[in-house]
């Protein structure tokens, strides 16, 4: 295994596509397919966690072949939610899958009805005329606190 061999390589994927790294890692992939020395030199560090994460997505699947007729039987956002006894996250992830929830901006047109307004106590539309006169008065007067 030489170590500059696929820095070489980029070298020469980037001097060809004048610095375009986008079109340099186009040139890469696809020197790959065809020097297998290039390609076993940039995995060399990696191939020991590849190996491993094949070996454990093999083995979960070997596990796994007899329990996928129950989990098929289940709802299908259990396996996207631990509810560990709580719906909450399942009530969250339905309330996005709903056609029926409410969208910021378009209340009114999601089939929820609208809140209805509150009206105002006779003491908040005083206090409001309070605020607004000493408003008004400081405008006129700057030095009177």
């Amino acid at each position: 295994m030489n170590p500059l061999y696929p820095d070489v390589k980029a070298s020469e994927a980037l001097r060809l596509h004048e610095g375009n790294k986008t079109k340099a890692s186009k040139q890469m992939r696809e020197w790959l397919y065809e020097d297998h020395k290039l390609l076993l030199d940039i995995t060399a560090p990696y191939i020991t966690g590849i190996i491993a994460h094949a070996l454990s997505r093999a083995e979960k699947m070997s596990m796994n072949e007899g329990v996928e007729t129950a989990e098929q039987q289940r709802d299908p956002l259990d396996k996207l939610v631990n509810t560990g006894g709580g719906k909450l996250g399942k009530e969250v992830l339905r309330s996005y899958a709903s056609q029926q929830t409410a969208r910021f901006g378009l209340e009114a047109t999601s089939g929820v009805p609208p809140l209805r307004k509150k009206a105002a106590s006779q003491k908040h539309i005083d206090t409001i005329h309070l605020l607004a006169a000493k408003a008004k008065n400081k405008a006129f007067n700057p030095n009177n606190d």
